[in-house]
């Protein structure tokens, strides 16, 4: 079981791992506030080391919320938490 389900990063409990990748896990989530699914990519650790590797991620984040479509989810928010850097999207 990965080490984030059942646990909480800012209004987000983490409830499933949806996928995992070279940077980062994708996980399903559900906003506390709003009572909303979401998905919740979490870095790698590493990655936050290697300052090349976290640009490429803040770049991405600024890329995918810059997407307007209405089949595609907006990103909801972008934070670093003391456990790790993340973006959340709404499910």
């Amino acid at each position: 079981m990965p080490e984030w389900i059942g646990k909480t990063v800012g209004k987000v409990r983490i409830d499933q791992l949806l996928a995992r990748g070279g940077m980062a896990e994708v996980y399903l989530g559900t906003h506390l506030a709003l009572e909303r699914p979401v998905a919740v990519k979490l870095l790698h650790s590493y990655i936050e080391e290697d300052p090349f590797l976290l640009e490429r991620f803040h770049r991405e984040a600024k890329v995918v919320a810059s997407l307007r479509h209405p089949r595609r989810l907006s990103s909801k928010s972008r934070f670093a938490s003391r456990a790790r850097k993340n973006v959340i999207f709404p499910g």
